[in-house]
């Protein structure tokens, strides 16, 4: 199914390009993060739990968009809960201090 936006028309282009141009621009940047990170991307390392909570954050927020737009929940609701889970989030990461846990390289 298809949801219709006044300013977008439902074209192949839109319907296929889209989707293909959100997928590329993300695996080029995880790529490119990877390369520029070297080794040191991996989650039992501070870096790597930073950019797990950077995009956890960042598709919760593409989530709470999607429950108000397509899902009709309230926008109130939906972002209060949202608020709430990120600021939660960053305060554990704040108290946990990603750069005492020792980094555990799998061989």
């Amino acid at each position: 199914m298809i949801s219709e936006v006044a300013w977008l028309d439902a074209t192949a282009l839109t319907v296929f390009g889209l989707p293909a141009l959100t997928w590329a621009l993300l695996t080029t940047g995880a790529i490119g993060i990877r390369a520029v990170t070297s080794a040191e991307l991996q989650v039992q390392t501070p870096v790597g739990l930073s950019m797990s909570l950077l995009f956890g954050t960042t598709l919760g927020g593409v989530g709470a968009v999607y429950l108000v737009t397509a899902g009709g929940y309230s926008a109130l609701w939906v972002t209060a809960v949202y608020v709430a889970v990120t600021v939660i989030t960053i305060l554990w990461y704040w108290f946990v201090r990603p750069s005492d846990i020792d980094a555990k390289m799998a061989a």
